[in-house]
């Protein structure tokens, strides 16, 4: 998953090979247009009408607006296309955690609604939350904090789809929401986030909520869910620190 957002480059992309298309069919429709009431206007330079029925100089009127319209249409498309990817840029830069690149909480806002345009489709929330930070910013200073959140948000961002979305909910708090995760397969997704924290050597607490999509889902409903997988989040830091302490103990 690319941190800057492959949905974006997905829309810019096909903005673009858009317009491109658009300008070159109706541009090159209105130039034969032009050039058609040219010849016609060319024809009957020394007659009243021409076969269209009209003066010569109603035609050398509508072959100047032709003319114009060729121009203005190549001119003023692609600029207006220009100005609408720059001002959704600047909307997808101000989702996004100016350190790692992931969305920021406000963006729960813009998910909601498409929870709510899939009904019956599996979600698995996974809320997480990075272990060691705080040690590692008292003793080796913040600088070193940020690449450890940076390191990790590179890992996850590697397991995970296009399609998933990865907020920083704030400080060493990260939210995952998995999109067609059925119970069938809850566990093992689980587990292959459990084992990131051994390959990776980055410790992380995890909790997690299962849910389907419905036509009146709202924010209350994830607010909900984020609660919960928030509250398995600390069962699964506390287990493990007792895990470490009764390690520390035998040794």
């Amino acid at each position: 998953m690319n941190l800057r957002g492959n949905n974006f480059n997905r829309h810019r992309n096909f903005l673009v090979t858009y317009t491109i298309f658009f300008t070159l069919f109706l541009g090159g429709r209105l130039l034969n247009r032009y050039k058609y009431l040219r010849r016609e206007y060319e024809s009957i330079r020394e007659m009243e009408t021409s076969e269209l029925g009209i003066s010569g100089d109603i035609l050398k009127a509508l072959m100047w607006e032709h003319k114009n319209a060729v121009f203005l249409f190549i001119l003023i498309l692609p600029y207006n296309c220009v100005e609408r990817l720059y001002i959704k840029e600047l909307e997808e830069e101000g989702m996004r955690d100016a350190l790692t690149g992931v969305y920021l909480r406000k963006k729960i806002e813009g998910i909601v609604p498409i929870i709510r345009r899939n009904p019956g489709t599996g979600w698995l929330l996974l809320y997480i939350d990075l272990d060691e930070l705080k040690k590692i910013n008292d003793t080796r200073g913040h600088r070193a904090g940020d690449k450890y959140i940076v390191d990790f948000t590179r890992v996850i961002s590697s397991v995970i789809r296009e399609e998933d979305y990865f907020l920083r909910m704030g400080g060493d708090e990260f939210l995952i929401l998995l999109r067609g995760v059925e119970e069938e397969n809850r566990l093992r997704i689980i587990q292959r986030f459990y084992n990131l924290r051994e390959k990776c050597n980055i410790e992380f607490s995890v909790g997690e909520s299962l849910f389907k999509g419905r036509e009146n889902f709202d924010d209350s409903d994830l607010e909900h869910l984020i609660l919960k997988a928030e509250q398995k989040m600390y069962e699964d830091k506390h287990s493990r620190k007792k895990l470490r302490v009764k390690a520390k103990i035998r040794a």
